[in-house]
């Protein structure tokens, strides 16, 4: 998967992903400038078939590298704290990556379990 100048909704803080009346906070401040995922191998398959919990998905463990870029543009002044303020990161090339554990797969739940 590669991606490139993606939006984050990123809500900073947890009482912002969590409250309502914090929607989309952060909308157009930050971005992925660039991802590259990749995944490879198969570990092993799994399907999942929660009726209780209304969840079911078909799972693939394997391994996976990933270097990204991301920045936040600045803030105008003055700078108060939890603002932006053109922060930039940068990974490591993909091939330094070290892969324990990665999973891609397919799943419902809730009102779109089936």
């Amino acid at each position: 998967m590669t991606v490139r100048d993606v939006c984050v909704f990123d809500a900073f803080t947890i009482p912002n992903s969590l409250t309502p009346n914090h929607p989309l906070f952060g909308i157009g401040r930050a971005r992925i400038d660039s991802l590259v995922l990749r995944w490879s191998g198969i570990n092993r398959m799994v399907h999942v078939h929660d009726v209780p919990n209304k969840f079911s998905g078909d799972f693939i463990e394997d391994s996976a590298t990933v270097a990204v870029t991301a920045s936040t543009q600045p803030s105008a002044p003055p700078l108060t704290i939890g603002t932006f303020d053109g922060f930039r990161f940068v990974s490591d090339a993909a091939v330094t990556s070290h892969s324990n554990f990665a999973q891609i797969g397919k799943m419902q739940d809730g009102v779109f379990f089936v």
